[in-house]
């Protein structure tokens, strides 16, 4: 065994690691790289196996992914006791893309599907939504066959695979969705646009970020469709969500900017009644969640690069609301253009 190597037979799984992490960083070439990697792919310790595909991900040489799958389906077969935590799956399913391994598409379906509930703490997690995740993110990079269904089913993956207090239903899988989502945007499919409406139809199962990740999603394959199905969503009583369609909405091409600035600042206007004319139900809680929309929608319009934007929160700087203006004036200072920065010197002139 050559002197760079030195350890990676070590009996102590910590030594073998640290050799490995050592030889993938050593001046080794690719082809004895390669040689000397590749058989430690049987290594006993997980954590190892997962160090050494990080290293053959690294030489970005193809050839290696046979062994690659091979080693997926080997842990795959006892996934709890072969790889706990899923951590080599997800290490070699990270390793698929950059690879531009489309033969190993048969590999990212099971990722999307696998469940690995293991004892965690002093109860039980799914080990395997980051893998799931990244089986997502994976398959849309590589545009691999099967991919529209399979990341729209785990977009709609409600199941919470371990045990949970009711409170955490929506949020032991969440991370999975929320890449299902953005892996949506990223596959470019047309059809993802009927998944992603028929998703924001039953948002009132989802949490806010899966919701705003659908947002950005729909923005990025159909801007009619976003300017159709994001707008009603302005006037959600979360402010988060109406700052996610604000934002949507505010990156959509410039065609759109002017409906989609008419629309913001309606709802700024609209916003103001709300806190000028309160129903009895208007609690303190409601005025701050009222005031945090007013700071997400003059924000979303700063975002919008146009003169009309400036005018827009120009005209909003002088609003007889002071809520209103404030926002207006941080946005205004938010966006650090020439533009914005002539109508802060005119305001200043004008309040001195």
């Amino acid at each position: 065994m050559k002197k760079d190597s030195g350890g990676l037979k070590a009996r102590s799984a910590g030594e073998r690691l640290a050799a490995v992490r050592s030889f993938c960083n050593s001046a080794a070439g690719k082809e004895e790289k390669m040689a000397t990697l590749q058989p430690l792919l049987n290594d006993r310790s997980n954590l190892v196996v997962a160090e050494v595909v990080k290293g053959l991900a690294a030489l970005e040489e193809p050839g290696v992914v046979p062994a690659l799958a091979a080693t997926y389906l080997r842990l795959a077969e006892d996934g709890p006791k072969r790889d706990a935590g899923c951590r080599t799956r997800l290490a070699i399913v990270e390793a698929l893309p950059k690879l531009r391994a489309i033969e190993a598409a048969d590999i990212l379906h099971h990722a999307i599907k696998t469940v690995q509930v293991e004892r965690s703490g002093c109860g039980f997690e799914d080990m395997a939504v980051p893998l799931r995740a990244q089986a997502a993110a994976a398959m849309a990079s590589l545009r691999c066959r099967g991919a529209l269904p399979a990341i729209s089913l785990l977009l709609f993956d409600m199941k919470a695979h371990a045990p949970h207090a009711p409170e955490d239903r929506l949020f032991s899988n969440m991370a999975a969705r929320l890449a299902a989502a953005e892996s949506l945007a990223v596959l470019g499919d047309p059809g993802g646009v009927a998944v992603l409406a028929v998703k924001l139809a039953l948002h009132e199962e989802e949490t806010a970020e899966v919701i705003v990740a659908c947002f950005d999603a729909l923005a990025e394959l159909d801007a009619e469709m976003a300017l159709e199905q994001l707008p009603p969503f302005l006037h959600h009583h979360d402010a988060y969500i109406v700052a996610g369609a604000a934002t949507a909405l505010a990156s959509l091409p410039a065609v759109y900017q002017p409906k989609v600035l008419e629309l913001l600042a309606e709802r700024v206007e609209k916003a103001g009644s709300t806190i000028v004319a309160p129903t009895a139900a208007f609690t303190a809680a409601a005025h701050t969640a009222t005031a945090d929309t007013v700071t997400a929608l003059t924000l979303a319009i700063a975002a919008i690069r146009s003169e009309n934007a400036v005018t827009v929160l120009e005209g909003l700087a002088g609003h007889s609301l002071r809520q209103i203006r404030t926002a207006a004036i941080a946005a205004l200072r938010q966006r650090s253009d020439q533009a914005a920065a002539e109508v802060l010197q005119r305001l200043e002139h004008r309040h001195r």
